[in-house]
C-alpha cells in the first residue's frame, strides 16, 4: 500500500524476418515482337505461363518496460503514528518471529538491510517497541565496517539484548525457572478466575504447587527442560505428550521414564525423519555420540569449511544446536566450533537400561 512505482527507461526490441509467400495466381509474361509474315506458332511461343513468388520484409518491434518498486518508509511511518494517536495507546509492540529467514535460501544475506528498514519504520516513536526473535549463530543484523556507514540495528545501542534461550538454557536454575513461568502462565490463561485469587507473595507458591502436581519429582521435570533443547515449543509439545502418556499408562504424574519416552519419541518423529539417514555426516555424527557415549561434539574450522552445508543442514532441522561461544574456553572458541546433539538422539544412544547412569555422570 505505501510505496514508489519507478519506471525505469523503455528498452526496445527489434525483429526483422523475410517470409517468402507462394501465390496460387498464374502470372502470364510475354516478348512479342512480329510482323505480317509471322505464323502463329512462332508468336504463342513468345508467351510463358508460371506461378508468381511474393517476398515480403516482417518488421517487429517490441518495447520492454521495467519497474522498481520501493517502500515509502516515510508514509509507513506516518500512518503508524496516526495509528498509535487515534488509539491512544501508551505503547504499540511489533513482534517479529523467525526473523533469520529473511534470506533463507540466498547465498549473501540480507539481514542488515532489512533490520535498517525495521529501524526506519519504527524506532522514530518512543510509544512504539520492536521485538525480534532469532536464531542467534544466524543472526547478522548490522554491517560494521571501518571508515564505512554502518547499516542495521546495534545491538545494546539501538535495541536491547533480550531473553537469550541459547546461553540461559545451560545455566539450570534460570532454564527451570523460565519454564516454570511458562506452566504458570499457561494455566493463569486457560483459567483467568485463578489469576485475580495470586497475589505476589503466593505467586511462587502456585507455580511450585502446578509442578508438584503434574511431576513426580524435581527430576523429571529438569529431564523434560533439557528435552527442549530451550525451546518454548518443544516443551510445551513434551508436557503435552508426557500427559496423554501418563493417563495411557495409568501413572498418577509425570515420571522421568515417561518424559524419557517423550523425548525420544520427539526426537525419531520431528526431528530424525527430516534428515537423510544415508548421509555421511548424519552416520558420523551417530557413530560418534554411540561409540563415547556424549552429546558433545567439536568441530574444527576447516572440518566445518568442507562439511558448511551438511551441518548447517543438520542445525536447521533441530539435530543439534551450537553452543554459545560465550560458554566454550579461550582457547577454543576461535578454532573449534562446539556442538550438542539432540537429548532424544543422545538418550536413544544410551539404551533404556543405561541412560540413568550416563545422564547421573
Amino acid at each position: 500500500v505505501y510505496g514508489k512505482k519507478t519506471a525505469t527507461d523503455n528498452v526496445e526490441i527489434e525483429k526483422s524476418s523475410e517470409v517468402s509467400e507462394k501465390s496460387k495466381d498464374l502470372s502470364v509474361t510475354a516478348n512479342i515482337g512480329f510482323d505480317t509474315t509471322t505464323s502463329l506458332p512462332s508468336i504463342l511461343s513468345k508467351f510463358s505461363l508460371g506461378k508468381h513468388n511474393k517476398r515480403k520484409n516482417i518488421k517487429e518491434v517490441s518495447i520492454k518496460k521495467e519497474f522498481i518498486y520501493t517502500l515509502d518508509i516515510y508514509s509507513i511511518r506516518k500512518a503508524l503514528d496516526s495509528l498509535v494517536s487515534a488509539f491512544k495507546l501508551d505503547r504499540l509492540i511489533i513482534c517479529i518471529d523467525e526473523f533469520t529467514r529473511v534470506d533463507k535460501g540466498i547465498d549473501n544475506t540480507i539481514q542488515p538491510y532489512i533490520a535498517q528498514l525495521i529501524k526506519d519504520t519504527f524506532f522514530r516513536n518512543p510509544n512504539i517497541s520492536v521485538k525480534v526473535s532469532s536464531l542467534w549463530n544466524e543472526t547478522q543484523i548490522q554491517i560494521r565496517q571501518l571508515n564505512e556507514e554502518r547499516i542495521g540495528i546495534e545491538l545494546g545501542d539501538d535495541i536491547k539484548r533480550g531473553i537469550d534461550l541459547d546461553t540461559m538454557f545451560f545455566g539450570n536454575e534460570r532454564s527451570c525457572l523460565f519454564f516454570k513461568n511458562m506452566i504458570k502462565n499457561t494455566c493463569l490463561l486457560c483459567d483467568s478466575s485463578c489469576k485475580n485469587s495470586i497475589n505476589e507473595s503466593s505467586d511462587s507458591d502456585f507455580t511450585q504447587f502446578l509442578i508438584e502436581s503434574l511431576f513426580s519429582d524435581e527430576e523429571a521435570f529438569k529431564l523434560m527442560v533439557c528435552g527442549s533443547q530451550g525451546v518454548p515449543r518443544i516443551f510445551g509439545n513434551l508436557l503435552i505428550s508426557a500427559i496423554e502418556k501418563r493417563t495411557q499408562c495409568g501413572r498418577q504424574k509425570i515420571d522421568a521414564q515417561t518424559v524419557y519416552e517423550c523425548i525420544i519419541e520427539n526426537a525419531n518423529r520431528d526431528t530424525r525423519r527430516k534428515l537423510p539417514y544415508t548421509n555421511e555426516t548424519v552416520c558420523a555424527f551417530d557413530d560418534f555420540i554411540t561409540k563415547n557415549k556424549t552429546r558433545f561434539v567439536l568441530v574444527s574450522m576447516a572440518d566445518y569449511d568442507k562439511r558448511r552445508n551438511d551441518i548447517n543442514g543438520l542445525l536447521n532441522n533441530s539435530y543439534m544446536h551450537q553452543y554459545p561461544s560465550e560458554k566454550m574456553p579461550r582457547s577454543l572458541r576461535n578454532r573449534y566450533k562446539l556442538y550438542l546433539i539432540h537429548l532424544g538422539n543422545y538418550l536413544e544412544s544410551l539404551g533404556i537400561k543405561d541412560w540413568r547412569k550416563n545422564i547421573s555422570e
